[in-house]
């Protein structure tokens, strides 16, 4: 809907060596001033390395990071769970 798109709660980026620095960067200082933003995801491409940034009740940003294909991250915006073998499926990541 429109207003998902204008409002969302979740946002995820996938990381290239070209954009992580921008994703990182200027695009997350940008996302910070959405006010309905619960949680951003940065899954990077190369290596299994998933970022989960939420902020705190203050507005203060906080990051779990997660870096084995065991993991299962659990999102806070949206009721699911991501395990990182399935993000992972048909990806040739550095070991």
């Amino acid at each position: 809907t429109t207003a998902t798109l204008l409002n969302p709660c979740l946002l995820v980026e996938v990381l290239s060596p070209s954009t992580a620095a921008r994703d990182r960067g200027v695009k997350f200082t940008h996302y910070q001033r959405i006010p309905t933003l619960q949680e951003y995801l940065l899954v990077d491409s190369e290596q299994v390395l998933v970022e989960q940034w939420q902020p705190d009740a203050a507005g203060a940003w906080h990051c779990t990071t997660f870096t084995s294909i065991g993991d299962t991250l659990t999102l806070g915006s949206v009721p699911a769970a991501l395990a990182l073998a399935d993000l992972y499926t048909g990806v040739e990541v550095q070991p």
